[in-house]
């Protein structure tokens, strides 16, 4: 199968997954309450401090602009009806290209990554299939977003590691700088994508192989990878505070400079303004201190251990009638869970054997050495794009865990090198027909369809799935 076949197909499912019904749910969900607002102060320059980096609600608003589309001013709770004509589907219809754009992406990584069409084709439709991944990118909310300039990171961060191989003098720099700058975009979207950071700078400094064959890089060549990523954090900061620049009701809890330094505070003239540098540094501390106070509700939010066992959902929104229900709920394709669990289990299994038995056979197992060494960064990646909810929020939403589920789909993408070309196509076909049945199972949770009763009670397959 060819490259091509395998991107094409990938974005044209990813695609349709997507923009099926784009216009439900015809309610206002979930965070989206909450990115309208800022949303709207992003358009009035006024300055409104939240937990997360600012990066995905300047790009939403900048979505909303391309279509001319302003928040209605209505907009008061979760489950809301939109307003005729309010214009949302324009808006999550560009995340849903994003979406789309993602999946394929996934696939790209892969084959950038030497791994063959059909595992490819797997890691593409893992994401683009993925009950999780499609409803983030149907709503108007910056985790497609984050989790796309994490993905481009990584490839261009692989292009980097591929042209040092061949020794090429000035393209890996280029790539190094253009990765620095995504990995920089994705942090300044959403700290939770920090792992592709500590991932590439690892692997460019360390020279982990097969990534790197012959050490780390140059020096500055990695320092260029720091240099854009801080720089670029850095910019899209100091941007969003030098356009939000009007006092307002929100920045009172800063200090006494940082609000002289907002048009229109009343403390203007009471203390010199704070220099730009200072206001990013208390933005971030701010962020920092609030996010630590922080404990999510075990009883309402998953902890990040049932991320992995796909074992609670989240509601979007929901509208109940006498003996039928509509419903946004969000779980991790149980085909794409029970894959990435079987991949998890099989890895462990081949390495412990080759590590007992046969890693001093010589060159007879050089490429499942390789293979091994893929999936050792892959899951080193996976359980540490957790670890900010684990140390920080202890328990959350269930989209924190999309940035790990990318590293997930490459293990498992990896892990289907192991087997022989006939047995590769063989799972390959069966687990993307597992994928597909699964979607098509749970997609009335996608796509806010009106279902029974008994038959919702039949999409709970496990028992935390109906907190």
């Amino acid at each position: 199968m060819r490259s091509s076949v395998v991107l094409l197909v990938v974005l044209v499912v990813s695609l349709a997954a997507r923009f099926a019904n784009i216009n439900r749910p015809e309610k206002i969900i979930f965070d989206e309450l909450v990115i309208t607002k800022f949303m709207n102060k992003i358009r009035e320059r006024e300055f409104l401090f939240d937990v997360f980096p600012p990066l995905g609600k300047m790009y939403l608003t900048a979505a909303s602009g391309l279509v001319h589309w302003t928040v209605p001013s209505n907009l008061t709770h979760v489950g809301q009806e939109l307003p005729p004509g309010s214009g949302f589907a324009q808006v999550r219809a560009i995340n849903a290209v994003l979406g789309g754009i993602s999946s394929m992406m996934v696939s790209v990584v892969c084959l950038e990554g030497g791994i063959t069409a059909w595992p490819a084709l797997v890691g593409g439709l893992m994401n683009g299939l993925d009950i999780l991944s499609t409803i983030q990118s149907r709503v108007m909310m910056p985790d497609t977003f984050m989790v796309l300039l994490e993905q481009i990171a990584f490839f261009f961060a692989m292009k980097s590691w591929n042209a040092a191989k061949r020794k090429s003098r000035a393209t890996p720099l280029l790539w190094m700088l253009l990765a620095g700058v995504a990995s920089g975009s994705a942090v300044a979207t959403k700290w939770t994508s920090y792992a592709v950071v500590v991932i590439i700078s690892s692997i460019s400094f360390f020279g982990i192989p097969p990534f790197l064959t012959h050490g780390g890089m140059a020096w500055p060549t990695v320092l260029s990878f720091y240099a854009a990523a801080a720089s670029t954090y850095y910019f899209f900061f100091d941007l969003y505070l030098r356009w939000c620049n009007r006092s307002g009701e929100h920045d009172n809890f800063t200090t006494i400079p940082f609000q002289a330094s907002l048009i229109g505070s009343n403390h203007a003239v009471d203390s010199e303004p704070m220099e730009p540098w200072m206001k990013v540094y208390e933005y971030n501390k701010l962020m920092w201190m609030y996010s630590r106070g922080i404990r999510g509700d075990t009883k309402s939010e998953p902890s990040w251990i049932d991320w992995i066992l796909n074992q609670r959902t989240t509601i979007y929104v929901i509208e109940k009638y006498e003996a039928s229900s509509r419903r946004v709920t969000t779980i991790v394709n149980p085909a794409v869970s029970l894959t990435i669990s079987g991949s998890l289990l099989t890895f462990t299994v081949v390495l412990f054997l080759y590590v007992r038995y046969l890693r001093h056979k010589g060159s007879n197992y050089q490429a499942l050495r390789q293979t091994l060494q893929r999936g050792s960064v892959y899951i080193l990646a996976w359980i540490g794009s957790m670890l900010p909810t684990l140390a920080v929020f202890r328990c959350g939403p269930i989209y924190q865990y999309l940035p790990a589920l990318f590293f997930a789909t490459l293990l498992t993408a990896q892990n289907l090198e192991l087997l022989m070309p006939k047995l590769k196509a063989a799972v390959s076909i069966v687990v993307i027909l597992a994928i597909v049945a699964a979607f098509a199972l749970w997609s009335p949770w996608v796509y806010f369809t009106e279902i029974s009763l008994a038959y919702h009670s039949r999409l709970l397959a496990m028992e935390g799935w109906q907190r």
